[in-house]
């Protein structure tokens, strides 16, 4: 990660507290235009972090897969269909 803190760049709050992220600092997250980021204070400054959203229902099956609560794998359809209505 590139480390600029000893120019870092000083940009201007604009209407509706907008702020223009650096370029340099855009690229180096790999951030796109409609990504979402999570602001916080960490003492006394503002903390910009890149996040990802998850839809909820996703989310429950990620953790219903890492707490192994899954079945299969199956070699067929029927066969999935078949432990589904068991």
């Amino acid at each position: 990660m590139a480390n600029i803190t000893n120019r870092a760049p000083v940009v201007k709050i604009r209407t509706n507290r907008q702020v223009t992220i650096p370029k340099i600092i855009f690229e180096e997250l790999g951030l796109n235009e409609g990504d979402f980021v999570e602001v916080t204070i960490l003492n006394d400054a503002a903390l910009i972090k890149p996040k990802k959203l998850v839809d909820r229902d996703l989310s429950e099956a990620l953790s219903d897969l890492k707490a192994g609560r899954v079945i299969g794998p199956f070699s067929t359809a029927e066969a999935a269909i078949k432990a589904l209505n068991s």
